[in-house]
Protein backbone atom coordinates (compact mmCIF):
# COMPACT_ATOMS: atom_id res chain seq x y z
CA UNK A 1 0.00 0.00 0.00
CA UNK A 2 1.17 3.75 -0.73
CA UNK A 3 1.37 6.49 1.06
CA UNK A 4 3.99 9.87 0.61
CA UNK A 5 4.36 12.70 2.54
CA UNK A 6 6.79 15.64 1.12
CA UNK A 7 9.60 13.78 4.02
CA UNK A 8 8.38 10.10 4.32
CA UNK A 9 7.17 7.44 1.80
CA UNK A 10 5.28 5.21 3.66
CA UNK A 11 4.89 0.95 1.60
CA UNK A 12 2.69 -1.48 3.36
CA UNK A 13 2.45 -5.04 1.88
CA UNK A 14 -0.19 -7.95 2.15
CA UNK A 15 2.55 -9.52 4.65
CA UNK A 16 2.01 -8.35 8.32
CA UNK A 17 5.22 -6.07 7.54
CA UNK A 18 5.74 -2.64 6.73
CA UNK A 19 8.48 -0.33 5.37
CA UNK A 20 9.34 2.80 5.99
CA UNK A 21 11.31 5.06 4.11
CA UNK A 22 13.32 8.44 5.41
CA UNK A 23 14.76 11.06 3.69
CA UNK A 24 17.86 11.72 6.08
CA UNK A 25 18.19 15.64 4.45
CA UNK A 26 14.67 16.17 6.78
CA UNK A 27 15.02 14.01 9.82
CA UNK A 28 17.62 14.72 11.78
CA UNK A 29 18.50 11.03 12.85
CA UNK A 30 18.78 7.42 11.56
CA UNK A 31 15.00 5.61 12.48
CA UNK A 32 15.49 1.87 13.73
CA UNK A 33 13.02 -0.50 13.03
CA UNK A 34 9.98 -0.59 15.76
CA UNK A 35 6.73 -1.72 15.57
CA UNK A 36 3.32 0.31 15.89
CA UNK A 37 0.05 -1.64 16.78
CA UNK A 38 -2.74 0.60 17.72
CA UNK A 39 -4.60 -3.11 19.33
CA UNK A 40 -3.69 -6.49 19.55
CA UNK A 41 -5.34 -7.44 16.20
CA UNK A 42 -3.87 -4.52 14.20
CA UNK A 43 -0.27 -5.56 14.41
CA UNK A 44 2.37 -3.37 12.47
CA UNK A 45 5.75 -4.28 12.26
CA UNK A 46 8.16 -1.72 10.31
CA UNK A 47 11.76 -2.26 8.54
CA UNK A 48 13.29 1.38 7.83
CA UNK A 49 15.15 2.15 4.66
CA UNK A 50 17.28 5.76 5.68
CA UNK A 51 18.12 7.20 2.67
CA UNK A 52 20.43 10.35 2.28
CA UNK A 53 18.27 12.46 -0.04
CA UNK A 54 14.95 12.79 -1.98
CA UNK A 55 16.12 10.93 -4.89
CA UNK A 56 17.60 7.96 -3.28
CA UNK A 57 14.01 7.75 -1.36
CA UNK A 58 12.14 7.73 -4.51
CA UNK A 59 14.73 5.38 -6.02
CA UNK A 60 14.07 3.27 -3.30
CA UNK A 61 10.54 3.47 -3.54
CA UNK A 62 10.60 1.94 -6.99
CA UNK A 63 13.45 -0.48 -6.54
CA UNK A 64 11.50 -2.05 -3.54
CA UNK A 65 8.07 -2.42 -5.90
CA UNK A 66 10.23 -4.20 -8.64
CA UNK A 67 11.24 -6.60 -5.62
CA UNK A 68 8.22 -7.15 -3.83
CA UNK A 69 6.10 -7.41 -7.05
CA UNK A 70 2.50 -6.67 -5.92
CA UNK A 71 -0.37 -7.50 -6.98
CA UNK A 72 -3.02 -5.01 -5.51
CA UNK A 73 -1.94 -1.60 -4.21
CA UNK A 74 -3.50 -0.07 -2.23
CA UNK A 75 -4.19 3.81 -1.32
CA UNK A 76 -6.06 6.39 0.67
CA UNK A 77 -7.39 9.28 -1.98
CA UNK A 78 -3.95 7.72 -4.06
CA UNK A 79 -5.82 8.59 -6.85
CA UNK A 80 -5.70 12.36 -6.53
CA UNK A 81 -2.66 12.75 -4.16
CA UNK A 82 -0.16 10.29 -3.38
CA UNK A 83 0.41 8.97 -7.06
CA UNK A 84 0.38 12.39 -8.62
CA UNK A 85 2.65 13.65 -6.12
CA UNK A 86 5.35 10.62 -6.42
CA UNK A 87 4.99 11.30 -10.33
CA UNK A 88 5.64 14.76 -10.09
CA UNK A 89 8.62 14.63 -7.61
CA UNK A 90 10.14 11.95 -9.54
CA UNK A 91 9.87 14.07 -12.66
CA UNK A 92 11.85 16.43 -10.64
CA UNK A 93 14.63 13.87 -11.04
CA UNK A 94 14.05 12.66 -14.32
CA UNK A 95 12.48 9.63 -13.64
CA UNK A 96 9.57 8.68 -15.46
CA UNK A 97 7.15 6.72 -12.98
CA UNK A 98 5.41 4.67 -15.89
CA UNK A 99 8.62 3.24 -17.26
CA UNK A 100 9.72 2.36 -13.66
CA UNK A 101 6.80 0.93 -12.10
CA UNK A 102 4.09 1.44 -15.06
CA UNK A 103 1.61 3.62 -13.15
CA UNK A 104 0.10 6.20 -14.88
CA UNK A 105 -3.05 7.92 -15.03
CA UNK A 106 -5.55 6.85 -17.68
CA UNK A 107 -8.12 8.89 -19.45
CA UNK A 108 -10.46 9.00 -16.44
CA UNK A 109 -8.22 10.45 -14.03
CA UNK A 110 -7.29 7.24 -12.69
CA UNK A 111 -3.70 5.46 -11.78
CA UNK A 112 -3.48 2.04 -13.22
CA UNK A 113 -1.04 -0.29 -14.12
CA UNK A 114 -1.40 -3.26 -16.05
CA UNK A 115 -0.11 -5.99 -14.06
CA UNK A 116 -1.36 -4.40 -10.63
CA UNK A 117 -4.55 -3.16 -9.59
CA UNK A 118 -4.55 -0.02 -7.91
CA UNK A 119 -8.01 0.04 -5.02
CA UNK A 120 -8.16 3.55 -3.78
CA UNK A 121 -10.63 2.61 -0.49
CA UNK A 122 -11.69 6.27 -0.96
CA UNK A 123 -14.21 5.56 -3.23
CA UNK A 124 -15.37 2.72 -1.12
CA UNK A 125 -16.03 5.08 1.81
CA UNK A 126 -17.74 7.63 -0.36
CA UNK A 127 -20.08 4.50 -2.10
CA UNK A 128 -20.48 2.26 0.23
CA UNK A 129 -19.29 3.19 3.92
CA UNK A 130 -23.00 5.19 4.42
CA UNK A 131 -20.63 7.60 6.65
CA UNK A 132 -21.52 11.17 6.28
CA UNK A 133 -19.60 13.53 4.09
CA UNK A 134 -17.50 14.80 7.17
CA UNK A 135 -16.35 11.59 8.33
CA UNK A 136 -14.86 10.73 5.02
CA UNK A 137 -11.20 11.40 5.85
CA UNK A 138 -9.27 8.43 7.13
CA UNK A 139 -8.90 9.54 10.85
CA UNK A 140 -12.67 9.40 11.13
CA UNK A 141 -12.94 6.44 9.12
CA UNK A 142 -10.07 4.69 11.55
CA UNK A 143 -12.50 5.78 14.65
CA UNK A 144 -15.68 5.06 12.98
CA UNK A 145 -15.22 1.48 11.26
CA UNK A 146 -11.61 0.39 13.22
CA UNK A 147 -12.69 1.73 16.36
CA UNK A 148 -9.29 3.46 17.71
CA UNK A 149 -7.99 6.61 17.75
CA UNK A 150 -4.92 7.14 15.16
CA UNK A 151 -2.51 9.26 15.88
CA UNK A 152 -3.12 13.09 15.14
CA UNK A 153 -0.63 15.75 14.50
CA UNK A 154 -0.71 19.50 13.82
CA UNK A 155 0.40 20.36 10.39
CA UNK A 156 2.54 23.01 11.69
CA UNK A 157 4.73 20.76 14.30
CA UNK A 158 5.63 18.22 11.77
CA UNK A 159 8.81 20.16 10.41
CA UNK A 160 9.97 20.82 14.02
CA UNK A 161 9.16 17.39 15.37
CA UNK A 162 11.60 16.30 12.23
CA UNK A 163 14.13 17.52 13.75
CA UNK A 164 13.58 17.40 17.67
CA UNK A 165 11.72 13.80 17.82
CA UNK A 166 11.70 11.90 14.38
CA UNK A 167 10.34 8.70 15.92
CA UNK A 168 7.25 10.80 17.27
CA UNK A 169 7.04 11.70 13.31
CA UNK A 170 7.85 8.25 12.17
CA UNK A 171 4.87 7.11 14.15
CA UNK A 172 2.55 9.24 12.81
CA UNK A 173 3.92 8.69 9.03
CA UNK A 174 2.97 4.83 9.20
CA UNK A 175 -0.26 5.48 11.58
CA UNK A 176 -1.90 5.98 8.36
CA UNK A 177 -0.49 3.20 6.57
CA UNK A 178 -1.45 0.34 9.36
CA UNK A 179 -5.38 2.13 9.24
CA UNK A 180 -5.48 1.89 5.58
CA UNK A 181 -4.49 -2.07 5.45
CA UNK A 182 -6.63 -3.07 8.31
CA UNK A 183 -9.33 -1.08 7.03
CA UNK A 184 -8.83 -2.51 3.15
CA UNK A 185 -8.05 -5.90 4.77
CA UNK A 186 -11.66 -5.86 6.57
CA UNK A 187 -13.76 -4.12 4.92
CA UNK A 188 -13.20 -3.16 1.36
CA UNK A 189 -11.15 -6.35 0.21
CA UNK A 190 -14.07 -8.85 1.20
CA UNK A 191 -16.63 -6.72 -0.11
CA UNK A 192 -15.54 -5.57 -3.82
CA UNK A 193 -14.50 -9.18 -4.46
CA UNK A 194 -17.58 -10.47 -3.33
CA UNK A 195 -19.53 -7.85 -5.90
CA UNK A 196 -16.59 -9.32 -8.40
CA UNK A 197 -17.94 -13.09 -7.72
CA UNK A 198 -21.59 -11.60 -9.07
CA UNK A 199 -20.73 -8.42 -11.87
CA UNK A 200 -18.26 -9.51 -14.77
CA UNK A 201 -15.78 -6.65 -13.93
CA UNK A 202 -12.58 -6.22 -12.68
CA UNK A 203 -11.96 -4.87 -9.28
CA UNK A 204 -10.72 -1.32 -10.06
CA UNK A 205 -13.94 -0.59 -11.87
CA UNK A 206 -16.48 -2.60 -9.60
CA UNK A 207 -14.66 -0.47 -7.14
CA UNK A 208 -15.05 3.00 -8.69
CA UNK A 209 -17.89 3.02 -10.95
CA UNK A 210 -21.51 3.91 -10.47
CA UNK A 211 -24.07 1.61 -9.20
CA UNK A 212 -26.73 2.27 -12.50
CA UNK A 213 -23.40 1.11 -14.52
CA UNK A 214 -22.88 -1.94 -12.03
CA UNK A 215 -26.58 -2.95 -12.81
CA UNK A 216 -26.20 -2.90 -16.39
CA UNK A 217 -22.97 -5.05 -16.91
CA UNK A 218 -24.64 -7.65 -14.29
CA UNK A 219 -27.98 -7.49 -16.38
CA UNK A 220 -26.11 -7.89 -19.90
CA UNK A 221 -24.90 -10.88 -18.25
CA UNK A 222 -28.53 -12.21 -17.05
CA UNK A 223 -29.57 -11.36 -20.88
CA UNK A 224 -26.95 -13.36 -22.16
CA UNK A 225 -27.69 -16.27 -20.18
CA UNK A 226 -31.57 -15.70 -21.29
CA UNK A 227 -30.88 -15.78 -24.56
CA UNK A 228 -32.16 -11.73 -24.60
CA UNK A 229 -30.86 -8.85 -27.03
CA UNK A 230 -30.22 -6.57 -24.46
CA UNK A 231 -31.12 -2.85 -25.37
CA UNK A 232 -28.58 -0.80 -27.05
CA UNK A 233 -27.79 2.31 -24.55
CA UNK A 234 -29.54 5.17 -24.31
CA UNK A 235 -27.92 8.10 -25.85
CA UNK A 236 -28.69 11.84 -23.96
CA UNK A 237 -31.04 13.88 -25.76
CA UNK A 238 -29.11 17.38 -26.47
CA UNK A 239 -31.23 20.14 -25.03
CA UNK A 240 -34.33 18.53 -24.98
CA UNK A 241 -37.53 20.27 -24.65
CA UNK A 242 -40.75 19.91 -22.24
CA UNK A 243 -43.97 19.45 -23.47
CA UNK A 244 -44.93 23.08 -23.21
CA UNK A 245 -41.09 24.23 -24.86
CA UNK A 246 -39.46 24.96 -22.45
CA UNK A 247 -35.31 23.63 -22.26
CA UNK A 248 -34.55 20.62 -19.82
CA UNK A 249 -32.23 21.39 -17.99
CA UNK A 250 -32.91 17.93 -15.85
CA UNK A 251 -35.44 15.58 -15.05
CA UNK A 252 -35.86 12.72 -12.44
CA UNK A 253 -38.20 11.15 -10.60
CA UNK A 254 -39.85 11.62 -6.90
CA UNK A 255 -39.03 8.53 -4.92
CA UNK A 256 -40.57 6.98 -2.07
CA UNK A 257 -40.15 7.77 1.27
CA UNK A 258 -41.47 6.47 4.67
CA UNK A 259 -44.74 8.30 6.69
CA UNK A 260 -44.92 7.61 10.60
CA UNK A 261 -48.45 7.17 11.44
CA UNK A 262 -48.14 9.59 14.85
CA UNK A 263 -44.60 11.09 15.83
CA UNK A 264 -44.09 10.85 19.08
CA UNK A 265 -42.43 8.71 22.18
CA UNK A 266 -44.72 5.34 22.71
CA UNK A 267 -44.37 2.68 25.70
CA UNK A 268 -46.53 -0.33 25.83
CA UNK A 269 -47.21 0.31 29.29
CA UNK A 270 -48.39 3.44 29.05
CA UNK A 271 -52.32 3.74 27.56
CA UNK A 272 -53.17 5.48 25.06
CA UNK A 273 -55.89 7.05 22.99
CA UNK A 274 -56.87 5.55 19.57
CA UNK A 275 -59.31 6.51 17.26
CA UNK A 276 -60.46 3.92 14.38
CA UNK A 277 -61.87 4.55 10.70
CA UNK A 278 -65.00 2.02 10.97
CA UNK A 279 -65.12 2.16 7.04
CA UNK A 280 -61.17 1.36 6.75
CA UNK A 281 -62.32 -1.99 9.41
CA UNK A 282 -65.43 -3.30 7.18
CA UNK A 283 -63.42 -3.10 4.73
CA UNK A 284 -60.45 -5.77 6.15
CA UNK A 285 -63.75 -7.70 7.10
CA UNK A 286 -64.97 -8.01 3.54
CA UNK A 287 -61.46 -9.02 2.76
CA UNK A 288 -61.01 -11.88 5.29
CA UNK A 289 -61.59 -14.70 3.32
CA UNK A 290 -59.54 -13.71 0.59
CA UNK A 291 -56.40 -11.97 2.86
CA UNK A 292 -56.56 -16.03 5.09
CA UNK A 293 -56.02 -18.04 1.81
CA UNK A 294 -53.30 -15.46 0.33
CA UNK A 295 -51.36 -16.02 3.80
CA UNK A 296 -52.02 -19.70 3.76
CA UNK A 297 -51.69 -20.94 -0.12
CA UNK A 298 -49.48 -18.14 -1.56
CA UNK A 299 -47.10 -17.66 1.70
CA UNK A 300 -47.03 -20.26 3.40
CA UNK A 301 -47.56 -23.30 0.23
CA UNK A 302 -50.23 -25.04 1.62
CA UNK A 303 -53.01 -26.23 0.74
CA UNK A 304 -56.53 -24.77 1.49
CA UNK A 305 -57.62 -28.20 1.20
CA UNK A 306 -55.58 -29.46 4.60
CA UNK A 307 -56.92 -26.67 6.26
CA UNK A 308 -59.34 -28.05 8.87
CA UNK A 309 -60.15 -24.78 11.01
CA UNK A 310 -60.30 -22.22 8.63
CA UNK A 311 -64.34 -21.34 9.32
CA UNK A 312 -63.09 -21.03 13.11
CA UNK A 313 -60.37 -18.72 12.18
CA UNK A 314 -62.39 -17.11 9.88
CA UNK A 315 -65.00 -15.93 12.42
CA UNK A 316 -62.65 -15.30 15.31
CA UNK A 317 -60.54 -12.39 13.00
CA UNK A 318 -64.34 -11.13 12.01
CA UNK A 319 -65.30 -10.84 15.51
CA UNK A 320 -62.11 -9.20 16.51
CA UNK A 321 -62.90 -6.71 13.90
CA UNK A 322 -66.29 -6.21 14.38
CA UNK A 323 -65.49 -5.79 18.43
CA UNK A 324 -62.97 -2.55 17.03
CA UNK A 325 -65.63 -1.10 14.57
CA UNK A 326 -68.31 -1.19 17.44
CA UNK A 327 -66.03 1.19 19.66
CA UNK A 328 -63.78 3.47 17.69
CA UNK A 329 -62.76 5.41 20.30
CA UNK A 330 -60.71 3.43 22.60
CA UNK A 331 -57.88 4.16 25.58
CA UNK A 332 -55.45 0.78 25.22
CA UNK A 333 -51.52 -0.23 25.86
CA UNK A 334 -50.47 0.08 22.34
CA UNK A 335 -48.17 -2.82 20.78
CA UNK A 336 -45.04 -1.38 19.54
CA UNK A 337 -43.92 -2.75 15.82
CA UNK A 338 -41.01 -1.83 14.11
CA UNK A 339 -41.59 -1.74 10.07
CA UNK A 340 -38.79 -2.79 8.35
CA UNK A 341 -39.21 -1.06 4.52
CA UNK A 342 -35.19 -2.25 3.94
CA UNK A 343 -36.55 -4.45 0.49
CA UNK A 344 -39.49 -1.78 -0.61
CA UNK A 345 -38.45 -1.28 -3.95
CA UNK A 346 -37.59 -4.71 -4.53
CA UNK A 347 -40.96 -5.86 -3.87
CA UNK A 348 -42.17 -3.17 -5.65
CA UNK A 349 -40.14 -3.96 -8.96
CA UNK A 350 -41.28 -7.71 -8.13
CA UNK A 351 -45.18 -6.95 -7.79
CA UNK A 352 -45.48 -5.25 -10.55
CA UNK A 353 -43.17 -6.28 -12.71
CA UNK A 354 -41.04 -3.46 -13.13
CA UNK A 355 -38.34 -3.61 -16.03
CA UNK A 356 -37.06 -1.03 -18.00
CA UNK A 357 -37.91 -2.83 -21.40
CA UNK A 358 -41.80 -3.27 -19.99
CA UNK A 359 -42.17 0.24 -20.51
CA UNK A 360 -44.63 0.56 -23.37
CA UNK A 361 -46.73 3.22 -24.98
CA UNK A 362 -50.15 3.09 -26.91
CA UNK A 363 -48.42 2.46 -30.30
CA UNK A 364 -46.21 -0.65 -28.98
CA UNK A 365 -49.84 -2.23 -27.19
CA UNK A 366 -51.48 -1.51 -30.83
CA UNK A 367 -49.23 -3.00 -32.57
CA UNK A 368 -49.53 -6.31 -29.99
CA UNK A 369 -50.90 -9.59 -30.23
CA UNK A 370 -52.34 -9.99 -26.64
CA UNK A 371 -54.40 -6.55 -27.02
CA UNK A 372 -57.69 -7.38 -27.05
CA UNK A 373 -60.45 -6.54 -25.07
CA UNK A 374 -60.04 -7.54 -21.44
CA UNK A 375 -56.65 -8.26 -21.38
CA UNK A 376 -55.09 -8.29 -18.04
CA UNK A 377 -51.08 -7.62 -19.39
CA UNK A 378 -51.19 -4.08 -19.32
CA UNK A 379 -50.98 -2.16 -15.90
CA UNK A 380 -51.03 1.43 -16.02
CA UNK A 381 -48.75 3.00 -13.08
CA UNK A 382 -48.42 6.57 -11.37
CA UNK A 383 -45.64 7.92 -10.22
CA UNK A 384 -43.99 11.75 -10.14
CA UNK A 385 -42.18 13.48 -12.30
CA UNK A 386 -39.84 16.77 -11.48
CA UNK A 387 -38.60 19.10 -14.34
CA UNK A 388 -36.10 22.09 -13.64
CA UNK A 389 -36.58 24.33 -16.64
CA UNK A 390 -35.36 27.48 -18.37
CA UNK A 391 -38.18 30.07 -18.15
CA UNK A 392 -37.54 30.93 -21.41
CA UNK A 393 -40.40 29.96 -24.31
CA UNK A 394 -40.21 27.76 -27.71
CA UNK A 395 -40.19 30.58 -29.70
CA UNK A 396 -37.51 32.33 -27.95
CA UNK A 397 -35.03 29.72 -27.69
CA UNK A 398 -35.40 29.54 -31.87
CA UNK A 399 -34.30 33.06 -32.00
CA UNK A 400 -31.18 32.28 -30.01
CA UNK A 401 -30.55 29.19 -32.45
CA UNK A 402 -31.33 31.66 -35.26
CA UNK A 403 -28.84 34.26 -33.81
CA UNK A 404 -25.86 31.59 -33.58
CA UNK A 405 -26.57 30.52 -37.33
CA UNK A 406 -24.93 33.95 -38.33
CA UNK A 407 -22.18 34.00 -35.75
CA UNK A 408 -18.24 32.42 -36.34
CA UNK A 409 -16.40 30.62 -33.73
CA UNK A 410 -13.08 29.71 -33.08
CA UNK A 411 -11.19 27.52 -35.03
CA UNK A 412 -10.71 23.54 -34.23
CA UNK A 413 -6.78 23.73 -34.04
CA UNK A 414 -4.21 26.68 -33.86
CA UNK A 415 -4.22 28.27 -37.15
CA UNK A 416 -7.17 26.99 -38.52
CA UNK A 417 -10.57 29.06 -40.61
CA UNK A 418 -12.92 30.28 -37.94
CA UNK A 419 -15.92 27.34 -38.44
CA UNK A 420 -19.48 28.23 -38.43
CA UNK A 421 -22.39 27.52 -36.10
CA UNK A 422 -23.11 23.98 -38.51
CA UNK A 423 -19.71 23.41 -38.66
CA UNK A 424 -19.20 22.67 -34.95
CA UNK A 425 -20.09 19.11 -32.96
CA UNK A 426 -23.81 18.45 -31.53
CA UNK A 427 -21.87 18.66 -28.32
CA UNK A 428 -20.64 22.00 -28.62
CA UNK A 429 -23.64 23.13 -30.63
CA UNK A 430 -26.19 22.12 -27.52
CA UNK A 431 -23.07 23.65 -25.33
CA UNK A 432 -23.77 27.13 -26.76
CA UNK A 433 -27.07 27.25 -27.16
CA UNK A 434 -27.46 26.44 -23.24
CA UNK A 435 -25.28 28.95 -22.39
CA UNK A 436 -26.20 32.03 -24.47
CA UNK A 437 -29.88 30.96 -23.22
CA UNK A 438 -28.68 31.31 -19.42
CA UNK A 439 -27.67 34.79 -20.48
CA UNK A 440 -31.07 35.88 -22.10
CA UNK A 441 -32.96 33.76 -19.24
CA UNK A 442 -30.96 35.46 -16.21
CA UNK A 443 -30.94 39.31 -17.79
CA UNK A 444 -35.26 38.92 -18.63
CA UNK A 445 -36.73 36.21 -16.04
CA UNK A 446 -33.94 37.59 -13.25
CA UNK A 447 -33.41 33.40 -12.86
CA UNK A 448 -31.82 30.25 -14.04
CA UNK A 449 -34.44 27.76 -13.70
CA UNK A 450 -37.79 26.71 -12.57
CA UNK A 451 -39.19 23.81 -11.06
CA UNK A 452 -42.44 21.48 -11.31
CA UNK A 453 -43.60 18.57 -10.07
CA UNK A 454 -46.29 16.56 -11.68
CA UNK A 455 -47.79 13.08 -11.86
CA UNK A 456 -47.36 10.61 -14.93
CA UNK A 457 -48.47 7.39 -15.83
CA UNK A 458 -46.61 4.83 -17.64
CA UNK A 459 -47.79 1.06 -18.64
CA UNK A 460 -46.44 -1.74 -17.36
CA UNK A 461 -46.62 -4.75 -19.98
CA UNK A 462 -47.18 -7.72 -17.43
CA UNK A 463 -46.45 -10.29 -20.74
CA UNK A 464 -42.61 -9.11 -21.60
CA UNK A 465 -39.60 -11.04 -20.97
CA UNK A 466 -38.98 -11.57 -16.66
CA UNK A 467 -35.03 -11.59 -16.80
CA UNK A 468 -34.68 -8.54 -14.69
CA UNK A 469 -37.86 -9.68 -12.26
CA UNK A 470 -35.83 -12.73 -12.11
CA UNK A 471 -32.41 -11.33 -11.21
CA UNK A 472 -34.00 -8.86 -8.05
CA UNK A 473 -35.84 -11.98 -7.21
CA UNK A 474 -33.02 -14.23 -7.06
CA UNK A 475 -30.56 -11.46 -5.61
CA UNK A 476 -33.40 -10.67 -2.45
CA UNK A 477 -33.45 -14.14 -2.35
CA UNK A 478 -29.90 -14.79 -2.10
CA UNK A 479 -29.24 -11.68 0.52
CA UNK A 480 -31.66 -13.52 2.43
CA UNK A 481 -29.58 -16.25 2.48
CA UNK A 482 -26.25 -14.88 3.27
CA UNK A 483 -28.41 -12.37 5.87
CA UNK A 484 -28.65 -15.67 7.47
CA UNK A 485 -25.79 -17.40 7.42
CA UNK A 486 -24.39 -14.29 8.84
CA UNK A 487 -25.96 -14.85 11.81
CA UNK A 488 -24.88 -18.31 12.71
CA UNK A 489 -21.59 -17.05 12.04
CA UNK A 490 -21.43 -14.09 14.52
CA UNK A 491 -23.06 -16.89 16.92
CA UNK A 492 -20.02 -19.40 16.04
CA UNK A 493 -17.85 -16.17 16.73
CA UNK A 494 -19.40 -15.74 20.31
CA UNK A 495 -19.01 -19.38 21.02
CA UNK A 496 -15.35 -19.64 19.51
CA UNK A 497 -14.14 -17.40 21.75
CA UNK A 498 -15.74 -18.52 24.96
CA UNK A 499 -13.84 -22.04 23.45
CA UNK A 500 -10.62 -20.20 23.30
CA UNK A 501 -9.46 -22.32 20.45
CA UNK A 502 -7.36 -19.99 18.31
CA UNK A 503 -7.73 -21.79 15.22
CA UNK A 504 -11.74 -22.22 15.66
CA UNK A 505 -11.76 -18.13 16.24
CA UNK A 506 -9.39 -17.44 13.19
CA UNK A 507 -12.33 -19.50 10.81
CA UNK A 508 -15.17 -18.74 12.21
CA UNK A 509 -14.03 -14.76 11.81
CA UNK A 510 -13.03 -15.50 8.29
CA UNK A 511 -16.80 -17.20 7.55
CA UNK A 512 -18.57 -14.10 9.12
CA UNK A 513 -16.54 -11.55 7.02
CA UNK A 514 -17.67 -13.81 4.28
CA UNK A 515 -21.22 -14.10 4.57
CA UNK A 516 -21.88 -10.71 5.74
CA UNK A 517 -19.67 -8.68 2.60
CA UNK A 518 -21.63 -11.20 0.16
CA UNK A 519 -24.96 -10.27 1.94
CA UNK A 520 -23.53 -6.40 2.17
CA UNK A 521 -22.74 -6.38 -1.82
CA UNK A 522 -25.95 -7.72 -2.38
CA UNK A 523 -27.40 -5.14 -0.50
CA UNK A 524 -25.90 -2.52 -2.56
CA UNK A 525 -27.28 -3.74 -5.96
CA UNK A 526 -30.76 -4.41 -4.82
CA UNK A 527 -30.70 -0.54 -3.94
CA UNK A 528 -29.67 -0.32 -7.55
CA UNK A 529 -32.14 -1.67 -8.97
CA UNK A 530 -34.79 0.64 -8.82
CA UNK A 531 -33.18 3.89 -9.37
CA UNK A 532 -32.04 1.75 -12.44
CA UNK A 533 -35.71 0.86 -13.77
CA UNK A 534 -36.53 4.78 -13.16
CA UNK A 535 -33.97 6.35 -14.68
CA UNK A 536 -34.20 3.89 -18.20
CA UNK A 537 -38.34 4.22 -18.04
Amino acid sequence: MLFIRSTLIRWRTFWISGYLITNREIISADIEDFEYTPKPEFEGKFTIFNEPNEMSLIQRFFDHILEVRPHVFVTYNGDFFDWPFVEARAASYNLDMKQEIGFSKNREGVYCCRPAMHMDCLCWVKRDSYLPVGSQNLKAVAKAKLRYDPVELDPEEMCPLAASAPQVLSNYSVSDAVATYYLYMQYVHPFIFALCTIIPCEPDEVLRKGSGTLCEALLMVEAFHANIIFPNKEESEFNKLTHDGHVLVQETYVGGHVEALESGVFRADIPCRFRIVPEAVQQLIDNVPRTLEHAIVVEEGVPMDSVTNLAEVTEEVKSKLLALMDQPLRLERPLIYHLDVGAMYPNIILTNRLQPCAMVDETMCASCDFNKPGALCQRSMAWMMREEYMPASRNEYQRIQQQLETEKFPPAFPGGPPRAFHQLSRQEQADLEKKRLSVYCRKVYKKLKCTRIEERNTTICQRENSFYVDTVRAFRDRRYEYKGLSKKAKAAVVAAVKGGDASEIKSAKNREVLYDSLQLAHKCILNSFYGYVMRKG
